[in-house]
């Protein structure tokens, strides 16, 4: 009885030569060579990477534009800010509003708050109140407008604060 030989999967890997096409390649297929990619770089290739590359550093500066910004008009209302709390705290201090104004800069010759400032700001009171425990206070609003680059020079962003100080009078 012939015995059967299992196929071993170097068999299947490697066919026989029987089972390769013996026929001599056709006129047409002997003189194609293989191309051989050049060194470098296609057109389409560069033109994607420079697109790439143009997106990016286009946001890159409206980004940085953006954050200069910011930072200016940070540093207007932390300047308005400091001016409001000055103005604030000479009123508790027991100066009037229109002591405590006097005392405060102007904004003619002073080119930071000139560029910070819409208005000097002004100290309003509002009154005296009572309070358990505490006693009389007095009560006084103080407002300040600062300049932003959204609006005209003169209009800007109003900040308010209201600030008490012991009855002294």
């Amino acid at each position: 009885v012939p015995t059967r030989r299992h196929r071993t999967p170097e068999s299947l890997i490697h066919p026989s030569p029987a089972c390769i096409d013996s026929r001599p390649p056709t006129r047409q297929a002997r003189h194609i060579v293989p191309r051989r990619r050049p060194h470098g770089y296609t057109l389409i290739e560069v033109l994607t990477a420079a697109v790439i590359i143009g997106v990016s550093l286009s946001a890159a500066v409206s980004m940085s534009t953006t954050m200069m910004m910011q930072e200016e008009l940070s540093q207007r209302v932390t300047q308005s800010l400091n001016y409001q709390e000055n103005a604030a705290r000479l009123w508790q201090l027991g100066l009037s509003p229109l002591q405590a104004a006097a005392l405060m800069p102007g904004t003619s010759g002073n080119p930071v708050l000139t560029r910070a400032l819409a208005t000097t700001g002004s100290t309003n009171a509002l009154g005296t109140s009572d309070v358990d425990g505490i006693g009389a206070l007095e009560s006084a609003t103080n407002s300040i407008e600062v300049n932003n680059f959204a609006s005209q020079a003169g209009t800007g962003d109003t900040t308010s604060v209201t600030v008490f100080r012991p009855t002294t009078r």
